[in-house]
């Protein structure tokens, strides 16, 4: 009995492209892949791309930007290095989703 209820359950949810979702697909009438968006330009109150209006232009800022840290000479404790390895963990699961 158990073996028939599996075939027929099989049967009635059977998947068919041609009638997905309870209707007849139409290729000639689907929709577009990508929705495009009217092109609109608003303008800044100040242009900061050009030198004219800023200490150097964006691009040149961005090319010479750079962090600075300071290590401590002092090791970490086995608790802090804990936390850490347990944080590198959590983001390592959420970027693989």
């Amino acid at each position: 009995m158990q073996d028939e209820s599996g075939e027929v359950f099989q049967k009635h949810t059977k998947y068919f492209r041609e009638t997905a979702f309870g209707q007849t697909l139409s290729w000639s009438s689907k929709t577009e892949t990508y929705k495009s968006y009217p092109t609109k330009q608003i303008p800044l109150a100040v242009d900061y791309t050009t030198k004219s209006n800023a200490r150097m232009p964006l691009i040149e800022a961005l090319k010479k930007r750079k962090s600075v840290r300071n290590f401590s000479e002092e090791p970490l404790r086995l608790a802090e290095l804990s936390f850490l390895y347990g944080l590198a963990r959590v983001s390592e699961k959420k970027s693989r989703g």
